[in-house]
């Protein structure tokens, strides 16, 4: 910031553009007012009196920047040293009141450069000014402050620019109700609108036109360039033929004058002036940007090279853009590698600073705007089909959304709007630009925000997905990428919520257990995990809770924010996977070549002979995964279902010994069915409680073209005990005639004999092969209401007996074409009921055959189909 803006300054002393640019300002200044230790109860009238005060200034002669005399005011106003009220709870979070109060708690001489620096943005020069400071000066004592807040024993062992970032969120949130009283007398006097702006052309209106032109020249003298505005910027004329392309005093003129048409056009679409627009921080960034790019040197420093100096001038022209045309921008001129995640963090940043003044905006008017309501809930379709009857201010904003990447959503815990980013834009236009780790980034901003100071915005099960994937973009991202940074901030503030629940929404219920739906929660969390942190903390608190009737846990009450980062840290170091169970344990590093006459399981014949004695597991710890597969192999060849059995998991549909014992088949030797096996560590992957290894192999059968057996799995849950994970595998064939006959007439029979009384004690004494021939039976007689018997509701409603029936009706494949069925059980952890998958296999005359499936749920011993339409 130069410091002068006479321009800027003059046209303040306008009554209209005082109050337009009051609206504008007044919620930074009462924000600044706040993180100062003005109570939130005086914030009001604190903010009215620092811009009374200007007022009057700015009506007298003088050449300071309006911005810098604005903030001189602001501090001129505070206390030496500010305290929280007690009763004030405007901050949501304990963690965050805690680093106020400490922040309010410093002399002025060190809280305030840290308050302009660390959550105003400024830069060491501006925040210098309005201190009368030295740039230098400026930046030591925010370093200082930075220093006396680590060193206060609250925050030993913590990292002080993580719980400022987290602080700055909340202050971000921070909504204070301001005098609008003052605002509409002052608006009384007859003016035109300052909002008003005419409807946008194809080509720039003549408002837009004079209000750039006027920006031109403050830009102007900021650059030492002189340029005409045009609505078609200048081009440098061509050079003749031949010659060697070179960077012109045309082209930087030319660049400077789409800069400010560019910029004139976003103002309008939002619905504020140019000068007003230049107040937004994304936009004093980019004018800053275009200062180091369109100068002197740039001429004398890319003569020779003129696409560069072009590339550099697009990436700062993109600064300057609303949302929408910036992701469009990407088409024309896309992106490197290199320069994605500095595009990624302007837009967020500037779709962050587009939210914050959408939502003040529907804040502003929230009680108008309770009247959209459709049988008594608020409709964020009727804000769209009301357009006409709403406040000016909020239809300039609904009319620029799109433009904005904006979205208007109903708010999950009040009765009023909230806004929230649309980025499907930038995923279909640019998604080959970016990497996994960009994608990744863009989910993140597509679900901000998260929460606010009513609590979650999203529910507690989609908090728990996000909390997986968040985890696996931690576990992806460099450190220093965008990704990485938002990734552990979210990550922490979600899990601490979705663990303490909010005053208004409690874990614990009023006789001190934790309530029944966050138990579900936090086991399926645990359980459906493959993010190391998540597991090392849930782990104890799930057994401890569990233990205690889900009344207490040792590890839940010493639990700090701060120990989620450090887990997250201790991950990426490598430290974490070792400290929780089975995580030390061996796979055995060997690549197996199976060949009969040097078969590999000599080597654990002398381990099958120890083991059969007693199945005793203490012969099992320390075996390695691989050694234990090969065990299992021998036991099959030797035809010990015995230890087969031994050697598998425990699992909801494993069947006792002497049931396993009856229905075992013994599978092909080993050396018919593979060609070589591998095992090593990489191939360890954690869920939950659980690790599992998947090994590789080369089969010695070709593939079946739609049914397949899965290749062996080994788990173990922390014992130091590895065994084989259960499958529960049923395939009916029914390729010959003869055996579809077979099949087809017991499925009737059973049909026959369900449909006589359809009982549910009938149901409880089929299998899983039994109960889906049955439905097939009913699916060919078209008769839905044994189909809906079939179904069940865990999931969602049945489906309503016409569905059904146009369901059998746009089926292309009926039953009687299916020629196999293969039933097979598959992890579901957290699934409160033994479930499996079903697949149908149907002829084709080409090879490949087509499949349909679906899957069965055990519910009061009978097995039932989830419907798949």
């Amino acid at each position: 910031m130069d410091g002068k803006e006479p321009a800027t300054r003059a046209a303040l002393q306008e009554q209209a553009a005082f109050n337009e640019w009051r609206t504008l300002k007044q919620s930074d200044i009462a924000r600044f007012g706040y993180q100062n230790g003005i109570p939130a109860a005086a914030v009001p009238q604190y903010t009215s009196a620092v811009f009374r005060h200007v007022r009057e200034i700015l009506l007298k002669s003088g050449s300071l920047n309006p911005e810098i005399l604005l903030y001189r005011n602001a501090v001129a106003r505070l206390p030496s040293r500010g305290k929280r009220a007690q009763e004030d709870h405007l901050i949501p979070f304990e963690e965050d009141r805690e680093m106020h109060d400490a922040i309010t708690a410093l002399d002025a001489k060190w809280r305030l450069p840290l308050i302009l620096l660390d959550f105003e943005e400024m830069d060491d020069q501006c925040a210098a000014e309005i201190l009368e400071l030295s740039a230098g000066q400026a930046a030591e004592r925010a370093k200082n402050a930075h220093k006396l807040l680590a060193d206060r024993p609250e925050f030993q062992d913590q990292s002080i620019d993580q719980r400022l970032r987290l602080l700055n969120r909340s202050y971000g949130r921070l909504n204070f109700r301001l005098n609008e009283e003052v605002l509409e007398e002052e608006e009384e006097q007859p003016a035109q609108d300052p909002m008003q702006v005419p409807e946008k052309t194809s080509g720039i209106s003549k408002r837009s036109a004079a209000a750039a032109a006027a920006a031109g020249l403050l830009m102007t003298g900021a650059i030492g360039l002189s340029f005409a505005y045009r609505q078609d910027p200048p081009r440098p004329e061509s050079s003749a033929e031949g010659t060697e392309e070179m960077l012109t005093q045309a082209d930087l003129e030319s660049w400077s004058a789409e800069y400010e048409m560019v910029l004139a056009e976003a103002a309008q679409t939002i619905g504020v002036l140019p000068e007003d627009y230049r107040n937004f921080r994304y936009v004093k960034r980019a004018d800053e940007a275009l200062k180091k790019v369109i100068n002197g040197k740039t001429l004398e420093k890319y003569r020779q090279a003129p696409k560069e100096a072009e590339r550099r001038f697009r990436t700062v022209l993109r600064q300057v853009m609303l949302p929408k045309e910036m992701a469009m921008s990407l088409q024309r001129f896309p992106l490197t590698g290199a320069e994605t995640g500095t595009f990624l963090e302007d837009f967020a940043k500037k779709t962050d600073e587009l939210m914050y003044r959408a939502d003040a905006i529907l804040s502003k008017h929230k009680e108008e705007l309770k009247e959209l309501k459709i049988d008594g809930a608020l409709s964020k379709e009727l804000l769209y089909a009301k357009l006409a009857e709403l406040p000016p201010e909020v239809a300039r904003l609904v009319n620029s959304l799109n433009e904005q990447m904006l979205l208007v959503l109903e708010h999950p815990n009040e009765e009023r709007f909230m806004v929230r980013r649309n980025m499907a834009e930038l995923q279909n236009t640019a998604g080959p630009v970016f990497s996994g780790d960009d994608h990744l980034y863009i989910e993140l901003l597509a679900m901000e925000p998260f929460y606010d100071e009513t609590g979650l915005l999203h529910s507690e099960e989609q908090v728990q997905f996000m909390l997986s994937n968040i985890g696996y973009s931690l576990s992806m991202a460099g450190t220093d990428s965008p990704l990485y940074k938002k990734a552990e901030t979210v990550f922490s503030v979600l899990l601490w919520m979705l663990l303490h629940g909010t005053e208004e929404d409690p874990v614990f219920t009023e006789t001190g257990e934790v309530r029944k739906d966050i138990r579900i929660l936090w086991k399926q969390l645990l359980e459906r995990s493959y993010y190391n942190p998540i597991v090392y903390i849930m782990l104890p608190i799930v057994e401890e809770m569990e233990a205690s009737g889900w009344t207490a846990s040792a590890a839940y009450e010493s639990l700090r924010f701060d120990h989620i980062a450090a887990a997250v840290e201790m991950d990426r170091k490598g430290e974490l996977a070792s400290l929780l169970p089975g995580g030390d344990m061996k796979t055995g590093n060997e690549l197996l070549s199976i060949i009969p006459e040097k078969e590999p399981l000599r080597r654990v014949e002398s381990l099958y002979k120890t083991y059969s004695k007693d199945y005793s597991e203490e012969h099992l710890k320390g075996v390695t995964a691989m050694n234990v597969y090969l065990l299992y192999e021998y036991a099959n060849q030797a035809g010990d279902a015995e230890m087969i059995w031994h050697l598998l998991a425990g699992h909801p549909l494993k069947p006792d010994l002497a049931e396993f014992i009856k229905g075992w088949e013994q599978e092909k030797p080993f050396a018919e069915r593979y060609d070589w096996i591998e095992f090593n560590d990489s191939m360890k992957q954690r869920q939950g409680r659980n690790v599992y290894v998947h090994p590789s192999a080369s089969t010695a059968e070709p593939p079946h073209p739609i049914f397949y057996r899965p290749g062996p799995v080994l788990k173990t849950d922390g014992d130091g005990v590895w065994k084989l994970e259960y499958v529960y595998y049923k395939r009916e064939m029914m390729e010959e005639d003869a055996k579809k006959e077979v099949f087809w007439n017991r499925a009737k029979e059973l049909y026959a004999a369900y449909r006589s009384n359809r009982s549910a004690e009938f149901l409880k004494g089929l299998g899983p092969l039994e109960t889906v021939s049955l439905y097939l039976a009913a699916s060919e007689a078209k008769d839905i209401e044994v189909m809906r018997d079939l179904y069940t509701d865990f999931y969602r409603p049945k489906p309503a007996a016409e569905e059904v029936k146009n369901h059998l009706e746009m089926k292309v494949q009926t039953p009687s074409a299916i020629e196999g069925i293969q039933i097979m059980s598959e992890r579901h952890p957290g699934q409160e009921v033994p479930a499996v998958s079903v697949l149908f296999g149907y002829a084709m005359e080409d090879a490949q055959g087509t499949a349909e499936h679906m899957l069965m749920l055990r519910i009061d011993g009978a097995w039932y189909l989830v419907p798949n339409y």
